[in-house]
Order: C-alpha cells, then sequence, then structure tokens
C-alpha cells in the first residue's frame, strides 16, 4: 500500500499533512494567482476587503509571519487580531494570509518594551512609563505584548545624552 512509505495507512492522512496544510504550497499558489494578475482567485464575497487592497502587495501565511515576529513576543491570536484592525490580513481556503509590507513595517518600527527598557538603561516600569510619557514615545499594545516606537525610543536617546 503506497501509505506505507510515509509510515501510515491511510492516504487522507498523507493528503492532509502534505496537501491541505501545506504553508508552502499556499504560498506558491499564491504567488502564481498574483503572477497571473488575477487578485486573489476563489475568494468568496465575504472576504476582508483587505483581500483585494492587497492583490497587488504579497502575502505570507501565518507561519511565516509568526516565525517573523518572533522578535516581538506576539502570538497568533493577537497577530492576527491586530492585522485585520489594521486590513492587513486576508483569509483564503481557511487560512490567514499576511500582508508582507505590514509585516515589514511592524518589525521595523516597533520594540518589545523590555527592548526599549533594556536600551535605556531603565529597570522599573515605572521609570519607563514616565520616560514614554516625559519623551513622547509611541506605544502599541498587541494583545498582551507593549511595543514601542523604535525610532521614539532612539530620539530619547539622543535628547537624554545630550
Amino acid at each position: 500500500m503506497s501509505g506505507d512509505w510515509y509510515r501510515h495507512k491511510d492516504i487522507r492522512t498523507t493528503i492532509d499533512v502534505y496537501v491541505t496544510h501545506n504553508p508552502l504550497l499556499d504560498e506558491a499558489q499564491h504567488r502564481a494567482v498574483v503572477a497571473n494578475g488575477n487578485g486573489c482567485a476563489g475568494e468568496s464575497d465575504h472576504q476582508p476587503t483587505a483581500a483585494n487592497a492587497m492583490a497587488s502587495d504579497m502575502t505570507v501565511p501565518e507561519t511565516a509571519a509568526m516565525a517573523k515576529t518572533r522578535s516581538l513576543g506576539l502570538n497568533w491570536r493577537s497577530l492576527r487580531n491586530h492585522a485585520i484592525e489594521e486590513r492587513a490580513a486576508t483569509e483564503r481556503g481557511g487560512r490567514i494570509f499576511y500582508s508582507e509590507a505590514f509585516l515589514d513595517k511592524l518589525c521595523t518600527e516597533w520594540m518589545t518594551r523590555a527592548e526599549a527598557m533594556r536600551l535605556m538603561g531603565i529597570s522599573w516600569r515605572t521609570a519607563y512609563h514616565n520616560r514614554v510619557k516625559n519623551h513622547g514615545i509611541a506605544t502599541l499594545l498587541v494583545g498582551k505584548a507593549s511595543l514601542a516606537k523604535s525610532s521614539d525610543v532612539i530620539r530619547s536617546l539622543r535628547q537624554s545624552g545630550e
């Protein structure tokens, strides 16, 4: 039986593992659709309007988005909710895809509160919140993850060094 080659007996398991839940295949299919100029073919009318806005932007599946944003300490639910609020996620075939531009912006413009505190040499949250307030550092709460705007933290460091 051909299923024995994959160490199981049911061909449905092979299809499920290697076809149905394969993020690489999903991404390849999406890139082909975008390259052919077909937008997001096969989506139903109830999909978020971000799908149309992102047709010219490359998107990545959720597993790749989680790997890319790992340093920000976001869980998948928080990232998904934030991306949907920002209209930077779309659903296709029961899977969520994220705009690469959105992910790049999130990863380059924001840092974790812990990283900001480390850079500023602050060990107490109260001191951090005072610094945020007094130096106009933008913050973003994504689920339970508290982020600080990188450029504001750098500006704050320059101001305190003068």
